[in-house]
């Protein structure tokens, strides 16, 4: 099963753009970013380890990872579309550790545990089911696998509907933004995961590992802010009385770490 989001390619211009700017330091690390980095640091014990960045974009993790991380490691990058791909083999074309590889999460080009350590940082939240992508996202870790992405006490289902008001890139009026049966024009899933069903798909197929949740707390409002205020982007996180919102969607962020090792 694909990733059925009705995303433009304008739209993906658009972020890799953003994302590229990240990675060559023209916009400022996300505050995930540099937590994931000080995560995985603590997971690395010894050098020559890889890492696996499944939801790449640009490479902008690895910005944070290489400035973190004083063991040697190699980096390998996926993502599902050509122009992020592009922009990460640019951004990144100096780093003799790092590579880029076109694939999606429901179906990796990638052999079985073939890395250390694997992250995948706010991509579950946009898929349809996380039950073939953390399946996929298993089989390729030998040791841990971080995941960052909503979890709540239930599982909402939640699409974000596009229209020509909020994104230039789209070419439908609000008035026009879904069909007469409710089908959005164009949409991106935001989904809250439950955190009883997300642990019992990652133990579906590591029955013996150990699964800890960490509600994500490290960020600070004038940072959210900063990034805002930097981003083109019209969909961008901002703060009210004092959380993560998006729209009218309280965000709660947690980290996953699945130690399989």
């Amino acid at each position: 099963m694909e990733d059925s989001n009705y995303v433009s390619y304008e739209q993906h211009v658009q972020l890799a753009d953003v994302h590229y700017a990240r990675a060559v330091g023209e916009m400022p690390e996300m505050d995930c970013q540099i937590e994931a980095a000080r995560l995985i640091t603590s997971l690395v014990t010894q050098p020559d380890i890889s890492i696996c960045d499944v939801g790449c974009g640009a490479g902008h993790y690895q910005r944070s990872l290489r400035k973190q991380i004083d063991q040697t490691f190699s980096y390998c990058g996926f993502e599902r579309h050509d122009i992020f791909i592009e922009r990460a083999r640019k951004a990144w074309s100096e780093q003799q550790a790092s590579e880029f590889r076109q694939g999606t999460v429901f179906d990796l080009p990638a052999s079985d545990r073939e890395f250390d350590i694997t992250l995948c940082s706010n991509l579950l939240m946009h898929v349809p089911t996380i039950v073939k992508p953390i399946e996929e996202l298993v089989r390729i870790t030998k040791r841990h696998l971080l995941i960052r992405t909503m979890i709540g006490e239930k599982t909402y289902k939640i699409q974000e509907v596009y229209n020509s008001s909020f994104w230039p890139s789209v070419s439908w009026p609000a008035s026009d933004e879904l069909l007469d049966d409710g089908t959005p024009r164009e949409f991106e899933y935001e989904n809250i995961w439950g955190k009883e069903y997300f642990e019992s798909v990652v133990k579906r197929f590591a029955p013996e590992s150990e699964v800890t949740f960490t509600e994500d707390l490290a960020w600070t409002a004038d940072s959210i802010q900063a990034t805002r205020d930097a981003n083109v982007l019209p969909n961008a996180t901002k703060i009210i009385d004092g959380r993560q919102v998006f729209d009218y969607v309280i965000l709660p962020y947690y980290w996953v770490l699945v130690s399989l090792a």
